[in-house]
């Protein structure tokens, strides 16, 4: 799914990247799960794609959200009859930034070898259990 496409295919999960290993790796492996997955590459797209979709999951990588990460968070915490689970991921060495998406509402808050190492168990426990 393109990132101009955000209004198709309700549900599913939202990734808001920039680094294309990441895109891809994570797009195809919700493809090949069955999950429908749109890639947004800054705070003002997650917000409408979440507002759209109504996914189960956002995946935020760190490092593409940078110091929009807070404000972006608050603006979807602000919207009215929106839940989904915010899943932060990023380096393991910047520790700072991963305490700080954690103090946003972001969990699990994962480095990037986690995410890697359990991606496909991951989000087929996201898609099946939404935000249980």
């Amino acid at each position: 799914m393109s990132m101009d496409e955000p209004n198709q295919n309700p549900g599913g999960v939202v990734l808001w990247a920039t680094d294309l290993m990441w895109i891809s790796r994570i797009s195809g492996t919700a493809s090949e799960l069955g999950i429908a997955c749109a890639v947004v590459r800054d705070g003002g797209q997650l917000v409408d794609a979440v507002k759209a979709r109504q996914p189960v999951c956002v995946l935020i990588d760190l490092e593409a959200a940078g110091k929009d990460l807070v404000p972006t968070l608050e603006r979807l915490k602000a919207l009215d009859g929106t839940e989904c689970r915010l899943v932060a991921f990023g380096s393991h060495v910047a520790v700072d930034v991963l305490e700080s998406a954690r103090r946003s509402g972001c969990a699990p808050v994962l480095s990037r070898g986690e995410l890697a190492r359990d991606l496909v168990s991951l989000l087929r426990q996201w898609a099946q259990t939404g935000l249980e």
